[in-house]
């Protein structure tokens, strides 16, 4: 069995949720990862990278069905590892370092992390923060208490729509490390719409559970084992590290915390995918076609994680650009008339940012003859993407 695959399929073809293809995969992810727990690991330099895993998927409420893929994902996982949905910040401390393993599925997680930055609530987001990627025991001392998570292994399964994400996005949440510790997954168009959504195979399902029963016990038996790169993946990798590189130096800041997380995460799906195909569990080699594979989905997110970063505004400037290249994503195309009548903002203001779009070959206008006077159209330039080598 191909887990991930299969998955996949089985959501598709019963008809489960109309959720976009890279949610659907990033569910099975989640699901696989929890499965695994802290037990097999590769190594980036001298570092042990464990197969836990932070997401956001983001876009508009509703309609992306982001509360689904989490009850999806919880559905096959072990509710001893699903921490509650709702604690003060104290008992979520005191849970995880009951716990140590375990899965937090938040519907709103920038709404959370508001919280997390107030006065009472400091010590959560660093606390998560060192809990992440821990190699060893997490241990913590103040004059009031002493915190020790023994072997953490947390995943975070989360929801935002792109208002508040920008709303409570902090420069503290970038530079501090917190949010480029997540795949960031937002998709703004939707492929799919199933108005009755079915209950999918359960002879299937039934399939799954028994892949994942197996896998969990193969990882008890386990305990702490490498897997390795075959001399093929670590060419590749080195190849797909270079390409990071360079986009690092093109992007600068903004996006640069972002980018070289994703090698760490590029190891952790590799691992995910090795263990999805039941064909590789008897091997500790991770092939060029996992990689190649774990390489696809990783850059699929970096390309979203570009896109929700440039729409960040901060003032009203960029709140008014991003308003109007997010109309001409979904239309393409629009008159001027309409697009000054939808976003209400004085002819001064919205001709100054077209006029700026148009010099940064982001849009188009052309003249169309009317009967009465020439119409503008104004229409969406489409970039040739970055590609991986």
């Amino acid at each position: 069995m191909d887990f991930i695959k299969e998955f996949h399929q089985w959501v598709r073809r019963g008809r489960i949720t109309d959720a976009p293809d890279l949610y659907i995969d990033t569910t099975a992810l989640q699901i696989l990862s929890m499965n695994i727990g802290r037990t097999f690991f590769m190594y980036l330099g001298r570092k042990k990278v464990y197969a836990n895993l932070w997401c956001i998927l983001i876009g508009k409420s509703s309609m992306f069905r982001k509360s689904t893929c989490l009850d999806l994902a919880k559905s096959f996982i072990n509710d001893n590892l699903v921490f509650p949905d709702e604690y003060s910040s104290e008992k979520l401390i005191e849970t995880i370092s009951y716990k140590r393993t375990g899965i937090m599925t938040i519907d709103e997680i920038m709404s959370v992390s508001k919280l997390w930055s107030r006065d009472y609530a400091q010590g959560v987001k660093p606390f998560l923060t060192q809990l992440f990627d821990a190699e060893k025991d997490y241990k913590r001392e103040t004059f009031e208490y002493t915190l020790e998570v023994k072997e953490p292994y947390l995943n975070i399964f989360a929801c935002s729509t792109p208002v508040w994400f920008q709303e409570a996005l902090s420069e503290e949440d970038i530079y501090g490390g917190f949010l480029p510790r997540f795949l960031l997954i937002y998709i703004w168009n939707k492929k799919y719409s199933y108005k009755f959504p079915g209950r999918g195979d359960q002879k299937k399902e039934e399939e799954f559970r028994e892949f994942l029963k197996n896998l969990n016990k193969k990882a008890e038996i386990a305990i702490n084992k490498e897997l390795k790169f075959s001399k093929a993946s670590v060419k590749r990798f080195s190849n797909y590290a270079s390409f990071i590189e360079k986009l690092i130096y093109q992007e600068g800041n903004g996006l640069s915390p972002f980018l070289i997380r994703l090698l760490t995460y590029l190891i952790k799906v590799s691992i995910l995918l090795h263990f999805s195909n039941t064909k590789n569990w008897n091997s500790n080699e991770v092939s060029l076609k996992t990689l190649n594979r774990a390489i696809m989905y990783i850059d699929s997110v970096r390309l979203t994680t570009e896109k929700i970063l440039s729409r960040m505004s901060f003032s009203s400037y960029q709140v008014l650009r991003n308003k109007i290249l997010e109309l001409l994503e979904v239309k393409e195309k629009i008159q001027y008339s309409e697009l000054l009548h939808k976003l209400r903002v004085p002819k001064t203001e919205l001709r100054k940012v077209l006029d700026t779009l148009v010099d940064e070959e982001m849009i188009e206008i052309s003249l169309m003859p009317t009967k009465t006077k020439p119409m503008e159209l104004i229409k969406l330039k489409h970039k040739e993407k970055k590609t991986i080598t």
